[in-house]
């Protein structure tokens, strides 16, 4: 006698019980004396569950399944409190969503945590960015903004201290000229030419002819191109991003409809 082969949904259901299980799902209470169930026995438990109350099933385990499974419990319509938790759980397995989410945590962060704090100072830009600050800003100064510059330095810090940031500065030259070399071979990858030429007219600008609102404009766009870097997670070496990409205290902080626009995809 040949084993009863199964149905598509009967594959997807014990596909589903199979992954709770290897997930680490309890699917009983036991005492602490009692003998671990079997594989066989879990199965037919959860079996028994789900055929019984696919909702209890769905609220129990909801958070071990995957998008497939949730496939399982598209039967309830009429259960709001279900169907609505059911969405939850698609939304929060739905990689779009979870990109997105992930991005409006930042973005809340930013405005939240960051904006009043020093991340987004010249220094700290610099740092993180010497290339991008080169081009920006530091090749706009005139000589007096930089000998000022330099002497404020000399004023607020020792001997020790400027030595120090002199080495820190050498080091955002080489830093820059590696940023500067990779933006270049990315450029000749992708064979934009007409871009190129409009980069380069605008990065040989002559300073002196650079008035004040221009020189704004620049650190404007600057200081929003470093945003967009650590909205996009490009400042990894800098910034710990798990500490607010899984933080849901950074979900919904502000006008669901302004970061929905902001995010919108392309």
């Amino acid at each position: 006698m040949t084993n009863k082969e199964e149905t598509p949904n009967e594959v997807k259901n014990n596909r589903m019980f199979d992954h709770i299980i290897t997930t680490g799902g309890i699917v009983k209470s036991q005492q602490k004396d009692e003998a671990d169930l079997t594989q066989d026995e879990k199965l037919s438990l959860l079996r028994l569950q789900f055929f019984q109350n696919k909702e209890s099933f769905l609220y129990k385990f909801g958070t071990l399944l995957t998008l497939d499974d949730l496939d399982n419990f598209n039967g309830f319509k009429e259960n709001s409190d279900c169907n609505y938790y059911l969405g939850k759980l698609k939304q929060n397995l739905d990689p779009k969503q979870i990109d997105s989410k992930i991005k409006n945590r930042r973005y809340n962060y930013l405005k939240q945590k960051l904006k009043n704090t020093s991340y987004f100072s010249d220094e700290e830009m610099k740092n993180r960015c010497p290339f991008l600050y080169q081009q920006y800003i530091e090749q706009y100064k005139t000589e007096e903004e930089r000998l000022k510059e330099k002497e404020n330095d000399l004023a607020k810090n020792s001997l020790a201290q400027f030595l120090l940031g002199t080495i820190d500065n050498k080091i955002h030259q080489a830093r820059c000229k590696i940023e500067e070399e990779a933006m270049e071979e990315q450029e000749e990858e992708e064979e934009d030419e007409d871009d190129d030429a409009e980069l380069q007219k605008y990065m040989e600008c002559d300073q002196t002819k650079v008035s004040e609102d221009e020189k704004e404009r620049s650190r404007e766009e600057f200081i929003s191109l470093m945003k967009e870097r650590f909205l996009s997670g490009q400042d990894k070496e800098f910034f710990d991003y798990q500490k607010v990409d899984s933080n849901e205290l950074y979900d919904d902080i502000y006008d669901q409809d302004l970061e929905d626009s902001y995010f919108d995809d392309d």
